[in-house]
């Protein structure tokens, strides 16, 4: 069955990488042309062929009846070895940042702004780079 081919390679393709995912992603592209995507975040991270082939066979079959031409899985919301894979840049504002600056006896601690371009020792705020699903 395709499900369990495509799950296989992506497993294959985890395992390189040391990567689990907890949403998976399923898209199909029936004979009509049109685009369905459809995707389930789990409890858990997965890895296995077995546990990615039990996560899309039940989105697969709320899709059916549909003659298929072109099918894909994707997982997302990933760790690497047991840490999430998604890294702050350096000046990315955070909570954390807001309350520090916050509880400093200064007097910029009531015009604190997260996006200012010296905010967290950066240069520049809050530009996002790198960021892609």
């Amino acid at each position: 069955e395709k499900c369990r081919e495509i799950a296989k390679n992506l497993a294959a393709d985890m395992a390189r990488e040391g990567l689990r995912g907890r949403t998976l992603t399923l898209k199909l592209k029936p004979v009509t042309f049109e685009t369905i995507t459809r995707a389930v975040t789990l409890p858990s991270h997965i890895y296995t062929e077995e546990q990615i082939v039990a996560a899309a066979l039940p989105i697969l079959r709320k899709e059916y009846p549909i003659n298929i031409r072109l099918f894909g899985l994707r997982m997302s919301s990933l760790l690497k070895d047991g840490v999430s894979s998604v890294a702050l840049p350096p000046n990315q504002p955070t909570v954390e940042k807001l309350f520090a600056a916050a509880s400093k006896d200064s007097p910029s601690k009531a015009a604190y702004d997260p996006w200012a371009a010296d905010a967290g020792g950066g240069e520049g705020g809050g530009h996002f780079e790198g960021v892609d699903e």
